[in-house]
């Protein structure tokens, strides 16, 4: 059996049981946001966030004029097509759906009946689509790995090295980031383009690249472990994003110092953090150096706002998706015409000679 949690956040002032209809307030509107949680299983430390983020929100929208009305679903445990349906029972207006992709493509399959908008707040595949009859119904606030690697991409491109090596693992998302790499490179303008797998780590010795873009993920040790004499000579070496790690205890960190990689900026002010933290009644989250909580966090508050800035009471679901469809921020569309995030800033990462990276800079991309 799921658990139902509805929360509406709606002040009552007791002086207005005593004044006319005459001199009574026109009602705010209230949006009606169904929120996917998972509280258990490998992803089980979401749900907290999820359900702080989302309460922090509604404060804020309330403060604004509008009000809300939680609709809280576990899909950890259950059936996600279920939870979608019983959020449409409720007449949601949107839905903040899952953190991961399994169960966003599995939601999507329950929505293309009455669709309603689904606006997801954590890095989900690249290949889900959430379009009904040609139109999208999801709106990502949250980038792909594909739209991270091609933000290095354009970070390379703006070099103009002559040569490039990409050295790439053999597991699938290291072979994911090849073709996407290679294809983005190569388009770019890169014509001295080698590509190297960790099979072929004799011949890339052999080579004297001007820039090195390691993409090896979980072969990363033993790549350095090899070849840590060999990417001391090359000027430029680049970690794709999810490549860079705390590799401090390894003998080779001086001859990884200099690389550089790009991560998604994390938004979360300190005051934010302070207050998520207050709220999953975990204040001594605020002093972790993991980010990933207040990065969720930030993510699905943000999704919130978003949703109820573009609310209108009376609205339609195909006109409440229009007008998240044309949110825009600092005069720029926030989605593509599929819904793909289109404001993400990047942080530029150097690595130090204690195998530590540290921020050095902010890239913005010219074609998000």
């Amino acid at each position: 059996m799921s658990k139902r949690i509805v929360i509406s956040f709606v002040a009552v002032l007791l002086g207005a049981l005593f004044v006319g209809v005459s001199y009574a307030k026109p009602l705010a509107p209230t949006i009606r946001i169904g929120v996917l949680t998972t509280s258990s299983g490998p992803l089980y430390f979401a749900g907290a966030v999820q359900k702080a983020a989302t309460k922090l929100a509604a404060e804020d929208l309330f403060d604004d004029g509008v009000k809300t009305s939680l609709f809280y679903e576990e899909i950890g445990s259950a059936d996600p097509k279920a939870a979608l349906r019983r959020l449409k029972a409720d007449d949601v207006d949107v839905v903040i759906g899952p953190i991961d992709s399994v169960s966003t493509k599995t939601v999507l399959q329950a929505n293309i009946k009455d669709p309603v908008s689904i606006i997801s707040a954590s890095q989900i595949a690249d290949e889900i689509d959430g379009s009904v009859d040609g139109t999208n119904w999801i709106f990502r606030t949250a980038t792909t790995i594909s739209q991270d690697n091609n933000a290095l991409v354009e970070l390379l491109a703006r070099d103009k090295k002559s040569s490039v090596a990409l050295v790439t693992g053999t597991d699938s998302y290291s072979l994911a980031a090849r073709r996407t790499l290679a294809f983005g490179l190569t388009f770019s303008g890169v014509n001295n383009l080698s590509l190297f797998s960790m099979n072929e780590l004799k011949a890339l010795r052999k080579t004297r690249p001007d820039v090195l873009v390691i993409a090896t993920m979980e072969e990363s040790v033993p790549f350095m472990n090899q070849m840590a004499d060999w990417v001391d000579g090359v000027k430029k070496v680049y970690l794709i994003p999810g490549n860079m790690a705390n590799y401090s205890m390894f003998p080779w960190v001086e001859n990884l110092a200099g690389a550089q990689g790009i991560a998604p900026t994390d938004a979360a002010s300190s005051s934010f953090r302070s207050r998520l933290a207050s709220a999953m009644d975990k204040p001594y989250l605020v002093n972790s150096s993991n980010s990933l909580v207040f990065a969720l966090g930030k993510r699905i508050y943000d999704s919130i706002m978003l949703a109820g800035g573009a609310y209108r009471s009376g609205d339609s679901a195909l006109g409440f998706r229009n007008r998240l469809a044309q949110a825009k921020a600092d005069n720029r569309l926030l989605f593509s015409s599929d819904g793909y995030y289109r404001a993400q800033k990047y942080t530029i990462y150097r690595y130090g000679s204690g195998g530590l990276f540290a921020p050095v800079g902010i890239f913005e991309r010219d074609t998000p």
